[in-house]
């Protein structure tokens, strides 16, 4: 692995490679979508409710599973207790609700778009026990982008609330130590980019973790991107987005100031 500094500290983005995609399928409950009378487009799924529900695609089990791509991965228990003994910071885990997918006997023959993963044979899931797989969730904290990168508002609907913004994406600049609360799993306002240290890298590569790759921090985009600006209470576990907003009401930097006065909706 190369050197991938931001300051100091070596920092990695955890993604999903291609060859573990589809092993799992699946969601979880949410509340009403938010549909908009003025614009269809805007319409978009409710808050979450509840855990993951999951079926599982193959009875072959990476050490991290990803339902999508780079999106809070799913993790086996071998996965969880390496985290846990390294006393690995940063994250939490919330239990999945796991099943096989049962491949059907019989193709459907009016199905125009059959499924790429049909699932595992009938015979083999009587035989093979379900596992347990738990959802990695990210708490630590890395900071607010920059003032430099320049988030903007783009566009307010009046009718249903949907706010978007534009910012500028400096790959080099994303981390700021001095924000970061040194957690090894973590993320930086306002992209879901999961970020890890170096630590968990090294514990990865020292294991033969399958599922998972460390990329560098300049393999990410640079240059303008849009994006939700989602407020605290969505960006990080209720109990945590408490944590940061007491947090960072203690500083007197105006950019932080500006950030909790426009998306601190936590109480």
């Amino acid at each position: 692995m190369t050197s991938n500094k931001a300051g100091s500290t070596v920092f990695w983005v955890l993604d999903s490679p291609d060859t573990t995609r589809g092993l799992a399928e699946g969601g979880y409950e949410t509340e009403p979508s938010i549909t908009c009378p003025l614009d269809s487009g805007h319409q978009r799924a409710g808050r979450r409710i509840g855990d993951l529900n999951v079926a599982l695609t193959s009875t072959w089990m990476a050490d991290f599973i990803w339902r999508w791509a780079g999106i809070t991965p799913l993790l086996p228990e071998r996965t969880l207790t390496l985290f846990r003994a390294a006393e690995l910071t940063g994250f939490d885990v919330r239990p999945v609700t796991v099943r096989w997918k049962v491949r059907p006997r019989q193709p459907d023959p009016e199905d125009l778009t059959p499924d790429s993963t049909p699932g595992v044979a009938e015979r083999v899931v009587t035989q093979t026990p379900v596992p347990r797989l738990w959802e990695l969730v990210v708490t630590g904290w890395g900071g607010v982008a920059p003032p430099e990168f320049g988030l903007r508002l783009v566009e307010s609907c009046p009718a249903c609330d949907l706010k978007e913004y534009a910012i500028f994406m400096d790959p080099e600049r994303l981390i700021d130590e001095r924000q970061w609360d040194e957690s090894d799993f973590f993320k930086v306002w306002p992209f879901g980019i999961i970020f890890v240290t170096d630590r968990v890298a090294r514990l990865a590569q020292e294991h033969r973790l399958r599922g998972a790759q460390f990329r560098p921090l300049s393999s990410l985009w640079s240059g303008d991107t849009r994006t939700a600006g989602l407020p605290l209470s969505e960006y990080l576990p209720a109990a945590r987005a408490r944590e940061v907003s007491k947090r960072l009401q203690q500083s007197h930097d105006a950019h932080i100031r500006e950030f909790l006065r426009r998306f601190d909706d936590t109480d």
